[in-house]
């Protein structure tokens, strides 16, 4: 790994930490137990489109793209992965219901740990793949690490809740927001200047279209199904529909590459392993390329501004 890949990775750590931070200084343990007790459909309903309607999404589109082997083989592994610690901050940049975010993330890494290679094993003989190695090799150590980063960076936002006055959290929050711009800003000097980056997103080889448009269709279809699948379920709150397609949206693209390294480095070509590599390197790029304006969307649409407060009120509108 490059100095720069290094330094990104950590600012994005350390981004990530004061945003869960703020966020768990807008919950409390009672919001988690109320989701768990009284939420089960709807963390059941993302539970599904993430180990259900995503893996036959997958397939879907391997069909209509008729993808090869290595490309196939990337998409599924996307599938099939948890989801990330960002979506319950996507989530709470929207007023969403964080509370069933964390939980549901929570709860699909948790089930990762087996369905993950289970369920790509049943997509390989569905597909009758040849030539691949169907049994993933998963990076536990890497995905407990995540959980237990996900579930202490949370806690010590709620700790500071609960012992400090109201003001002081607020001041926290405040000098904790203008940090993360800060950082944010870091790290896209920094991704501009990663030549390791630049060589996994940018790939113009056989079949680019392929390698974009597949990953793209399936990016844009699988959190759209949360629309209809909430109101098949009669789930109108706004709040929770939100969660719930963001939840799903904002896939763990950090599990993937690891997957792929251990399962695949040694099993595939050289050029068919950084092929599936660079599917799951984009995923995550395409992924804040298309988050990115969707949060400010959905902005506009609950609160009535883009980025900075005006003098509109929350607007509730379905989407």
């Amino acid at each position: 790994m490059s100095v720069e890949d290094t330094v990104i990775s950590y600012l994005i750590t350390g981004t990530l930490g004061l945003i869960l931070t703020i966020v768990g200084t807008k919950i409390t343990t009672q919001d988690i137990k109320t989701t768990i007790k009284d939420k089960k459909k709807q963390l059941f309903l993302i539970w599904g489109h993430h180990y259900i309607v995503a893996p036959l999404l997958a397939i879907g589109v391997k069909e209509t793209f008729n993808l090869g082997l290595a490309r196939t083989i990337g998409l599924l592994i996307f599938s099939v992965s948890p989801s990330s610690v960002a979506a319950s901050v996507v989530t709470f940049l929207v007023k969403g219901d964080v509370p069933l975010a964390l939980t549901s993330s929570v709860v699909t890494m948790l089930s990762s740990f087996v369905l993950m290679p289970g369920i790509f094993w049943l997509q390989t003989k569905v597909l009758e793949l040849r030539g691949t190695n169907s049994e993933l090799k998963m990076p536990y150590f890497q995905m407990t690490s995540i959980l237990f980063f996900f579930i202490i960076a949370n806690g010590v936002g709620m700790r500071i809740r609960h012992v400090c006055e109201e003001i002081t959290v607020k001041k926290y929050n405040y000098v904790c927001k203008r940090v993360v711009f800060f950082l944010l800003i870091t790290t896209l000097a920094f991704l501009f200047i990663s030549e390791n980056l630049l060589k996994n997103i940018f790939y113009s080889g056989e079949d680019w279209a392929k390698h974009y448009f597949s990953l793209m269709s399936f990016i844009l279809i699988s959190p759209c199904l949360t629309i209809i699948s909430t109101r098949l379920f009669n789930i109108d709150d706004t709040k929770e529909r939100d969660a719930i397609f963001l939840t799903v949206f904002r896939k763990n693209p950090a599990i993937p590459l690891s997957v792929v390294a251990l399962s695949f480095k040694d099993t595939l070509p050289s050029n068919e392993y950084y092929i599936v590599f660079g599917m799951e390197f984009i995923s995550g790029t395409i992924m804040d390329l298309i988050g990115h304006p969707l949060v400010m969307i959905l902005r506009k649409m609950r609160l009535g501004y883009y980025c900075c407060k005006g003098q509109n009120t929350e607007r509730p509108l379905a989407i």
